[in-house]
């Protein structure tokens, strides 16, 4: 075999590598997806299951458990419904799923929610935290700030200093009577509390015409 022929041959079986590789990255993107989309319907049915067995029970203690229940596990469905449409590089638009999330959280709890939030891409795991981190927040405000009754709470998830993020949420309450959160010992706020902890973050209570829980997370969580 002479060089061109050889050149020629090299050239052909690189050529079928990039074809086969290629066919490997879509069959892989499509296994993800259709993943995504049975555990996003999966944890839809769980959620479904459990709202309608907070219909069939009297107790309203045990009522607001599954509601709460069912939103925590409604949040981790609709990332995964929206994993399953991101881009090549993996990464959640965040705004596009807090404008998702959040009217429906707000549904969930009775809670009128007005976002504002930047244009900032993370990394799945952060956006579910940040989706599960809101939903926490609002039901809290929900519950206490408003006593199961209708209010408003104002979400926001803007970029902090070196591309840092500050999440927080205000309700129009009466204020807190502590703004330790280490006191707090509801479930809501202990995944709080460890949410933070794990993107090595920090936490603040503000009591001013209302409760404001602001949350920074540095650039290293991004």
């Amino acid at each position: 075999m002479n060089t061109e022929d050889s050149n020629s041959a090299i050239n052909g079986v690189a050529h079928a590598a990039r074809l086969t590789g290629d066919a490997n990255t879509r069959r892989t993107d499509l296994s993800l997806t259709e993943a995504n989309h049975r555990i996003s319907n999966g944890l839809q049915l769980a959620a479904a299951f459990l709202r309608l067995q907070e219909l069939r029970i009297q107790d309203g203690e045990a009522r607001a458990a599954l509601g709460t229940a069912a939103s925590r596990i409604d949040a981790v469905a609709r990332l995964h419904r929206r994993i399953g449409r991101t881009n090549a590089d993996g990464m959640i638009d965040l705004a596009a799923y807090l404008d998702e999330i959040v009217p429906e959280i707000g549904a969930a709890t009775g809670i009128h929610c007005l976002l504002d939030r930047d244009a900032i891409r993370v990394p799945p795991k952060l956006a579910n935290d940040i989706g599960v981190l809101v939903n926490e927040l609002v039901t809290n405000a929900a519950k206490h700030a408003y006593g199961g009754k209708h209010g408003i709470a104002e979400i926001t998830c803007v970029k902090d200093g070196a591309d840092g993020l500050m999440v927080s949420a205000r309700d129009r309450g009466p204020g807190m009577a502590t703004d330790n959160i280490e006191t707090m010992q509801s479930l809501g706020m202990t995944i709080v509390r460890t949410l933070v902890k794990q993107n090595g973050g920090r936490f603040e209570i503000v009591t001013n015409g209302g409760t404001e829980f602001r949350i920074y997370l540095p650039a290293r969580s991004l």
